[in-house]
């Protein structure tokens, strides 16, 4: 959706482009490539390596909310993103991520969280 964003506007979303990419190359793409690695190794079985990536999925979501704040000044729009937050449930909020990311180790053992993503 960013790409298309970034190649239907052209030069007339400098700024949007300035943030995306940023996003997409800096923030996004790590964490994405070292969970990855991680589950093809087998990290999901092991229930201290299932922590950190809760810990760090919620990183992502803290800084994800921090450009969310910046797109939605850029757009002249309410940023909801804290509206959203002061509707989410116990079980939602336990690790600061939605109840459908929080898999247990069954599912990413299983390899059915990474069909599901494809």
């Amino acid at each position: 959706m960013t790409r298309e964003t970034l190649k239907r506007q052209g030069r007339h979303c400098d700024e949007f482009s300035k943030i995306a990419i940023v996003v997409l190359n800096q923030v996004v793409r790590p964490f994405t490539a070292k969970w990855h690695r991680e589950s093809l190794a087998g990290a999901f079985q092991e229930p201290e390596r299932c922590k950190e990536f809760r810990e760090d999925l919620a990183g992502l979501q803290q800084k994800l909310r921090e450009y969310t704040k910046m797109l939605a000044d850029m757009a002249g729009v309410e940023d909801l993103t804290e509206l959203e937050q002061s509707g989410e449930s116990k079980e939602q909020s336990r690790y600061n991520f939605p109840v459908f990311l929080q898999y247990d180790n069954r599912h990413l053992a299983s390899g059915s969280a990474s069909r599901r993503a494809s």
